[in-house]
């Protein structure tokens, strides 16, 4: 299952029903779902109902931590072993730096 996810076909940049369902199982253990909040105000003001989803709520206070561990997932013990390096000035080097803890990675 590790391997489909990260192994999906880049010729096609649009995950599949089947990607997410399969995302969404491996992340399961490690990254509590997060809840949607409906937006009361911004509701009101637009006349919608408008929901937000809290990924705030997140150990690294944003989604990067999901993409990220799906694709270490992904990864070959040859690579895992090797390590990864990451620089940003935001929540991407976060979110690697905490799926890399949970996945093992260096």
């Amino acid at each position: 299952m590790v391997e489909e996810v990260a192994q999906r076909p880049s010729r096609d940049p649009l995950p599949t029903a089947a990607d997410v369902d399969r995302a969404a199982a491996l992340l399961e253990p490690v990254i509590d779902p997060t809840p949607l909040q409906r937006a009361s105000r911004l509701s009101d003001l637009t006349g919608l109902d408008v929901w937000l989803k809290r990924e705030d709520l997140t150990p690294v206070r944003s989604y990067k931590a999901r993409g990220a561990y799906t694709v270490l997932a992904g990864l070959t013990d040859e690579q895992r072993a090797r390590g990864v390096t990451c620089a940003s000035a935001g929540n991407h080097a976060q979110g690697v730096a905490f799926a890399c803890a949970r996945a093992g990675v260096r």
